[in-house]
């Protein structure tokens, strides 16, 4: 058990991709706090702490961390989606999916980062869709996980994620990997779009967001993408 001893908390975690990362943390070893805007599904394993809980208030986001006191690692999964045109969506709409998507995750890792300060992992689950049109009309998605990329990038360490007040020893945009000038592909790393990995130069010359948080993540060595 690679991760015992160690705690995880991961937003969406009753059904779907988080559920999925909840059981993967369990049979590590680690310690799973979830939560989820319902009540706690009937069939969540007895071990796992759950919250009901929506990300999107920050207020209630603060009072579960003082709650479970911190964490080793936090995975953003939580998510909504509309399928809509821009001029279909509604303000209700583009608010929803915003709040979740977005803000949720400013919300965890503002919360989070403070009670980290020995260390830790962010893991922020993205999507192609952010981009990239992916023949589904969801824009209010495709620019929520574009924001997502963005903050991950900007709460990395320097010089990638250089901002004062960042989350030391986190994961650059590059995935840890430093881009060669003038980008490209870093030496021995290869570029990958969900689970399929393929040799060959990030597109348009872009950086890849961190492993196992986006559409494209680095695979350092030429390893494969969990």
């Amino acid at each position: 058990m690679r991760l015992a001893g160690k705690r995880a908390f991961v937003t969406g975690g009753k059904q779907g991709i988080g559920r999925g990362i909840v059981e993967a943390f369990l049979a590590e070893g680690t310690a799973v706090t979830t939560c989820g805007r319902g009540p706690q599904p009937d069939d969540l394993p007895e071990n796992v702490v759950w919250y009901t809980l929506d990300v999107s208030d920050a207020e209630a986001v603060v009072e579960i961390v003082s709650i479970v006191g911190g964490t080793d690692i936090l995975v953003n999964n939580a998510g909504v989606q509309v399928e809509k045109t821009v001029t279909e969506s509604s303000d209700a709409d583009w608010d929803l999916v915003m709040g979740v998507n977005a803000r949720g995750v400013f919300n965890c890792c503002r919360a989070f980062i403070p009670e980290m300060s020995q260390g830790g992992s962010i893991i922020n689950i993205s999507s192609i869709a952010s981009i990239r049109h992916v023949g589904i009309s969801y824009v209010s998605y495709g620019a929520t996980k574009a924001a997502m990329n963005q903050m991950s990038g900007g709460a990395g360490a320097p010089p990638f994620g250089g901002a004062p007040g960042g989350f030391p020893g986190a994961a650059s945009p590059f995935g840890g990997a430093a881009p060669p000038p003038g980008g490209g592909e870093p030496p021995g790393g290869r570029c990958c779009i969900g689970e399929a990995c393929a040799p060959g130069p990030i597109p348009g010359g872009m950086a890849c967001a961190p492993p196992c948080g986006a559409a494209y993540a680095w695979a350092p060595g030429g390893a494969a993408c969990a």
